[in-house]
């Protein structure tokens, strides 16, 4: 049975469906760590939510929204100590910092799956700076139950390899985004969030909805400087803005982000 909140689609795995998944994502590094009984029964009880919309879709919200699906780990753990690990099967992970005290603009970055992480649903510290994470508009992944992924990792040490791989791969990434986001042109910058809001599947011509006001938040930038850069891609003839949205074409945009 399927419970959609916002623009994300979440089933409890059973084992018909983690069959299914182990079927289709037997080589992913997380589950390609495990034996096939570990496999399941980690699987099993879990959260598969898949995008089906055309708009990214913001990690805390979904979290927000599926927490009563954890309400008995979530009410019976330390506020310290809860920590929800998910498997992002497909898509990929767009991170951006908002901050006045940040100068240059904010990080922003893309990291494209497969990717296991840790999400904490509420800000349980004021004075620690977390970004705002999103998945692109068809990305599928796994929220697992926190108890069961424990057990598993604990009896199947390797799956922390994984992990911490991942997590280097991740701050490597944020690392590369750095020099984009403190000395790109903004209309590169545009086109780099107005791709990480494409579809796996990309058409010759697709539409975002997407604002200036919203691109000049994400970028952290006046809605002068964000006009001055959509401009410069029309030009090009890379977008089409429209009335809350931009018709892009998929071929220039990724030639523009190759070869700017």
């Amino acid at each position: 049975m399927y419970t959609t909140y916002l623009m994300v689609e979440i089933q409890q795995i059973d084992r018909p469906l983690a069959a299914k998944i182990l079927n289709e994502y037997g080589d992913n590094p997380l589950l390609r760590s495990i034996d096939f009984t570990e496999a399941e029964s980690l699987l099993i009880g879990s959260f598969y939510g898949a995008g089906c919309g055309t708009e990214m879709n913001v990690i805390d919200e979904n979290l927000y929204g599926s927490a009563h699906l954890l309400a008995d780990y979530l009410t019976t753990t330390d506020p310290k100590d809860i920590s929800i690990p998910a498997l992002l099967l497909e898509g990929s992970l767009h991170y951006s910092f908002k901050s006045e005290a940040m100068n240059p603009p904010p990080l922003t970055a893309t990291v494209e799956a497969p990717i296991v992480s840790y999400f904490v649903p509420f800000d349980l510290d004021a004075s620690i700076i977390y970004p705002d994470i999103a998945t692109s508009p068809t990305s599928k992944g796994i929220v697992f139950n926190p108890v069961t992924f424990k057990e598993v990792s604990y009896r199947n040490p390797q799956m922390f390899d994984v992990i911490l791989k991942d997590r280097e791969r991740m701050y490597a990434m944020l690392l590369k985004w750095l020099p984009v986001n403190a000395l790109a042109s903004t209309s590169y910058r545009i086109a780099r969030l107005l791709m990480a809001r494409l579809p796996e599947v990309c058409k010759a011509e697709e539409t975002i909805t997407l604002t200036q006001a919203e691109i000049a938040g994400s970028l952290y930038c006046s809605r002068a400087t964000v006009t001055k850069g959509i401009s410069h891609l029309y030009d090009k003839e890379i977008i089409r803005p429209g009335y809350k949205e931009i018709i892009v074409n998929t071929e220039k945009l990724k030639a523009y982000i190759k070869n700017t």
